[in-house]
């Protein structure tokens, strides 16, 4: 590269998500090792929580948090509804994304599914990447299906006009560009900020078999009602499956129905790490077909990896190349006795192994790397 360039990343979350937080925390940090590139990672948000020292927060509405402090569903539809059910956020949101236009050379915009008029202010939409984490047709299915109607019916004039599209897998961006022309694709993938100098302290694995699946929130996608019900026709006996995040009373309910599970409450963040020693294996999401995806690059899929623990998905995990070895991919109807023996055979590779192994494919510099590459090339 002849010339610095310039990306601004930009999403707008109305809700604090711990998971995303954490990600464009570490993204920012992974930026400043760059070279000749300045990255920088902007979240818009009417809470403050998103504020540190590496992400540039933008207040957005700032008066929903002081109206509706507590993040439970009743509030989350109020804020909603208050705003136009977001609309006025979003064309908030849109007139600071047209200042980052103006000042950078790309901009990298978390794509706002269902918007039916807002995108009409956004400028300069030939330097924008729009970025895609899922199939957002399918997904907002799961949750509103006028929704997903109005992302049918605008999809393509939303991204009209734009330099390219970028996917969290190569499916989402197949997915997203469907019959749209842009100049761009591009796939920038979920990765770990890797500090090779920082020692990290690896304990042996526990006598009995621990599997553990821990999560800010429990979506559908991650399976726990075929987990559970698969627990409870295994045939082995001696195993624990430990559960830890936010829960509904329904999701406790259904992991204290067996003997075999434990839920270990809310996990600190800066816990984490030390939390997953306690364990022989993670479990990752389990039903990501109902998102209409076959291909996912999961967060906590990572942090299991990283901290020496092998892991169970449904899905493929992009990151990695199809023979890993320390990915375990189980198929519907899931045998959890399989995944009991995956485990056994797993104990033979040291912690310190699997996490070596993965590191190579979760560095988030390389990744940042790459990705700048495919854009400028």
């Amino acid at each position: 590269m002849k010339s610095k360039i310039s990306l601004a990343h930009s999403s707008l979350h109305i809700e604090y998500m711990p998971g995303i937080h954490k990600m464009r925390a570490a993204e920012a940090k992974a930026a400043k090792q760059l070279d000749n590139v300045q990255w920088d990672v902007y979240i818009a948000s009417p809470t403050d929580k998103y504020q540190n020292e590496n992400i540039l927060y933008v207040p957005v509405f700032r008066f929903l948090s002081s109206f509706f402090k507590k993040d439970n569903v009743f509030n989350f539809y109020l804020k909603r509804l208050s705003t136009f059910n977001m609309l006025l956020v979003r064309i908030k949101y849109y007139l600071f994304v047209n200042k980052l236009t103006q000042k950078y050379d790309y901009v990298l915009l978390r794509y706002n599914s269902a918007d039916f008029c807002a995108y009409r202010f956004l400028k300069r939409r030939h330097k924008i990447l729009s970025y895609h984490h899922c199939n957002d047709i399918e997904e907002l299915k799961l949750y509103s299906k006028i929704g997903s109607l109005i992302e049918r019916l605008t999809r393509k004039s939303h991204q009209r006009g734009y330099l390219g599209i970028v996917g969290i897998t190569p499916e989402i961006v197949d997915i997203a560009s469907e019959g749209i022309q842009v100049k761009k694709k591009g796939v920038l993938t979920n990765g770990m900020l890797i500090d090779p100098g920082q020692q990290q302290h690896f304990k042996e694995r526990p006598e009995k078999i621990k599997f553990v699946m821990i999560s800010s929130v429990y979506h559908a996608y991650q399976g726990l009602e075929l987990l559970i019900e698969s627990i409870k026709k295994a045939q082995y006996e001696d195993f624990e499956v430990h559960f830890a995040g936010n829960m509904k009373d329904h999701q406790l309910r259904l992991v204290r129905s067996s003997d075999k599970c434990v839920y270990d409450g809310i996990i600190d963040s800066d816990k984490v790490q030390e939390y997953l020693q306690n364990f022989t294996m993670g479990i990752g999401p389990l039903a990501l077909s109902i998102k209409g995806i076959k291909q996912a690059s999961a967060l906590k899929v990572g942090e299991y990896l990283l901290s020496g623990l092998p892991v169970v998905v449904d899905y493929e995990e992009t990151r990695f190349p199809a023979d890993f070895p320390y990915i375990y991919k189980t198929k519907a109807p899931i045998d959890f006795d399989k995944i009991i023996e995956y485990s056994i055979k797993m104990n033979a590779v040291s912690k310190e192994k699997i996490a070596s192994d993965a590191a190579q494919y979760l560095n988030h510099v390389s990744i940042m790397k790459a990705f700048i590459k495919s854009i400028i090339d």
